[in-house]
């Protein structure tokens, strides 16, 4: 038991730091960024599923193995009254002053938010930056005209003509990215390159 919480706890660390140096879901899918293997939402997944994980071999560690330990130290610490009475005092106000000073936005907490914004930004490259907000799930009809000035039926003609499979106008650039195992960068840039002037 003790072995599985190190374990639980030591994907947490690894998963929480690649969610803060990760890049933005709109970077990560248009680019299908990948780190070992895993996607952004994989990554995020491991991260929930694990501090679920850890969560409940706590308090199952707590309750089956450790619980008579844990009630004699409450119990002895009631009778002989906090030895460090400091201790609990401190420790609220810890709590209290890391919880505010995040809610609020303070130094030195706003530094590490402010870092690992700067760190997802720095993902963006300007040349695959999709032309709206999760481009990826819009289909070709919903691409054409507005943001691809070409026919629905024309960018499906030229996605075949480029040699990629691509059934329909209602396929979402993420459905034909898979389909041809590129990113939904690449086929916009398949898409794209003729329209620019």
């Amino acid at each position: 038991m003790s072995f599985s919480l190190v374990w639980s706890f030591l994907i947490i660390l690894i998963s929480g730091i690649v969610r803060y140096i990760a890049p933005p879901g709109r970077v990560s899918n248009w680019t299908s960024w990948m780190l070992f293997g895993f996607s952004k939402a994989g990554w995020q997944a491991i991260h929930t599923i694990f501090s679920l994980t850890f969560v409940l071999l706590s308090v199952f560690h707590l309750i089956v193995f450790n619980w008579k330990v844990f009630w004699f130290y409450l119990v002895t610490k009631t009778a002989k009254g906090l030895n460090k009475q400091k201790e609990l005092p401190v420790s609220i106000a810890l709590i209290i002053v890391v919880f505010f000073g995040t809610y609020f936005n303070k130094q030195p907490f706003k530094a590490v938010i402010d870092f690992g914004e700067w760190t997802t930004e720095s993902w963006e490259v300007k040349e695959e930056m999709a032309p709206i907000p999760h481009a990826e799930l819009s289909t070709i009809k919903e691409l054409s005209g507005r943001y691809i000035p070409m026919s629905a039926d024309s960018i499906l003609l030229l996605i075949n003509g480029k040699g990629l499979n691509a059934d329909n106008r209602g396929q979402t650039i993420q459905k034909i990215s898979e389909l041809n195992n590129i990113t939904p960068a690449k086929l916009y840039s398949f898409i794209t390159p003729a329209n620019k002037t």
